[in-house]
């Protein structure tokens, strides 16, 4: 929720519930959050947090009509994302994660595509009058830093992003921003 003057927005975040695919996410969503909201912000509008691993992403990003469940979920709880966790790109829950929570890196294709998808459900399902952002992996692993080479790639596939985000607020007038999470 709008926490009014500057303040920011209270959000609650789907990332402490298992749901590493669509049907997944949805059973949880339908599962904790009108139960956090009722408890938290009554008869206010409530911000979520969404944790969007790429399966869900990809899903979501080739489904106007699962988007629409979700737009229409949204509306009738009087709730709206104000954030998406694409940090971790698969399986979270019950898993020892370590490094291997930054794979697939900013060298690869598939952390782009990743956050393509996710910059493309926010610019539709978040209501007007936000701006949201995508939390994400920093570049890589510093282990995995071996070089020019590397930083480049790294480079190469954020600017890319960030072309994206910027076509995509021509073309929708939706500002997503980028927001790297520290190590």
């Amino acid at each position: 929720m709008d926490l009014g003057n500057g303040l920011g927005h209270l959000t609650y975040s789907t990332l402490v519930h298992p749901a590493d695919d669509w049907p997944q996410l949805w059973n949880s969503l339908n599962t904790y959050l009108p139960k956090v909201k009722a408890r938290f912000a009554g008869n206010k509008s409530f911000g979520v947090c969404i944790r969007l691993a790429a399966k869900t992403a990809e899903t979501l990003a080739n489904s106007p009509a699962e988007r629409e469940k979700l737009k229409k979920f949204l509306g009738d709880n009087d709730m709206y994302i104000y954030t998406a966790n694409a940090f971790v790109y698969g399986h979270f829950k019950g898993a020892a994660v370590k490094e291997q929570v930054y794979e697939p890196d900013w060298r690869s294709e598939e952390r782009t595509q990743y956050t393509i998808n996710v910059a493309n459900i926010l610019a539709d399902v978040c209501p007007p009058g936000t701006a949201p952002s995508i939390q994400t992996a920093p570049l890589g692993f510093k282990a995995r830093v071996t070089g020019p080479d590397v930083v480049e790639s790294y480079t190469n596939n954020v600017l890319r992003v960030v072309a994206h985000l910027i076509a995509l607020e021509a073309k929708t007038g939706r500002t997503v921003t980028l927001q790297p999470l520290p190590n």
